[in-house]
This record gives structure tokens, sequence and C-alpha cells, in this order.
């Protein structure tokens, strides 16, 4: 099943959102993606219960977590595969467990993850202007 097909069926099931299962805005410049919880290299399917409906955002916070907070990222995996469970959209509960990771997530891409790629970006400088 390609990703706009399981797009669309889990959008049928999940209703209309103009959130993501993040919560973050979709839009024009985030636009609604197929998240595979399982890795499709590592032989996650492309069927709706392997599936998330996150943003463009989403994905690269995602992609971000997977490499820094990977304890983070398979949170939000669980997450995803619970709402999956449901087959109905997000209810209060859910809602709020989304509310908390999202919390977690933008603390750390806005502080820790911001520092570092600062870090990244001094050390960069430092060696460039270490080999003139």
């Amino acid at each position: 099943m390609k990703n706009t097909i399981a797009l669309a069926m889990m959008l049928k099931i999940y209703g209309p959102i103009t959130v993501d299962w993040m919560g973050f805005k979709i839009d024009e410049s985030n636009p609604l993606t197929f998240h595979h919880i399982h890795k499709k290299s590592e032989g996650g399917g492309t069927k709706l219960e392997n599936g998330a409906l996150i943003g463009k955002k989403s994905h690269r916070y995602l992609n971000i977590l997977e490499v820094y907070r990977p304890e983070l990222h398979d949170e939000w995996n669980v997450f995803f595969a619970t709402v999956n469970e449901s087959r109905r959209p997000m209810n209060e509960e859910l809602k709020e467990w989304m509310r908390a990771l999202k919390k977690r997530t933008t603390d750390f891409i806005f502080g820790e993850y911001k520092n570092i790629k600062i870090e990244r970006y001094m050390l960069k400088l430092a060696k460039r202007g270490a080999a003139k």
C-alpha cells in the first residue's frame, strides 16, 4: 500500500485533522505525511497499524529524536501504536498524552538540541579558522 493510499484510509478512520498526531498544525508549510512506526528499511510495511498521521515538521523532529533522544522517539511510536489500536479519533486521554510528549519534544528541540547545533556550528567555525 502506498503512503498516499494509507493516508487516505487513515483519514477515513480518524477523520479530517487540522493538527497532526504530535500536536502540530497541518497546513501548506507543514503537509501531512505517513510515518512508519516500524521502519520500512527494517521490514515495517505501509499498512494502517504501522502508520501515524504526522506533518513534515513532526517527521523532522522524530528524526532528530531518533539520534539524540531515542527513548523519546520510542515513546512517540508507542503512542502512535496506541492511537492505531483505538481505531477512532483521539479521546481526551490520548490528547493529554500527546501534549505531554509534545512538551518534552519541543523543550528538547528548542533547548538542548538548539545548543548542540550552536556548539557544532562553533566547532566548524573554529576548524575553518585553524585551517587558514
